[in-house]
């Protein structure tokens, strides 16, 4: 009687059933290595740790972009007036 294959189990505790990979987070300079599922490949490039700080940078950039967007807008209208 064989042993079934191993599960892997993610970062958090929990089972990763199906098809795995590992990744090399995407911060430079750090070397993790995470499991994550194969359909979660697409947006994940990070590692636990520094996945929320990557989230912080992209939240302050989309709003920076907006709020210049805004400004543009604004000083358009007083121009047209």
């Amino acid at each position: 009687m064989s042993k079934s294959p191993a599960v892997p189990v993610s970062e958090y505790g929990k089972p990763l059933p199906g098809k795995t990979t590992v990744i090399t987070c995407g911060k430079r300079g750090c070397k993790v290595k995470r499991t994550i599922k194969v359909q979660d490949a697409f947006q994940v490039k990070f590692c636990v740790e520094h996945q929320k700080e990557a989230a912080r940078e992209k939240a302050r950039a989309r709003r920076k972009a907006k709020r210049d967007a805004e400004g543009t807008k604004a000083s358009m209208r007083a121009v047209a007036a």
